[in-house]
C-alpha cells in the first residue's frame, strides 16, 4: 500500500474535523471517502 500526505488549509481541515465528529469517523476515514468519491466522479465523466 502506498502512503500519501494531504496538506489542508484551516478551512478544509475544520470541515474534515466536523464531518468526522458528525459521523463518528476518524479524519483519515473522512479524507479517504472524499478521495474515493472524487475519483468515482472523475471516472463517471468518461
Amino acid at each position: 500500500m502506498r502512503r500519501y500526505t494531504l496538506l489542508c488549509d484551516e478551512r478544509l481541515a475544520c470541515e474534515v474535523e466536523s464531518l468526522a465528529r458528525e459521523y463518528g469517523l476518524t479524519q483519515e476515514a473522512v479524507l479517504r471517502q472524499l478521495v474515493d468519491a472524487g475519483l468515482e466522479s472523475l471516472q463517471g465523466d468518461d
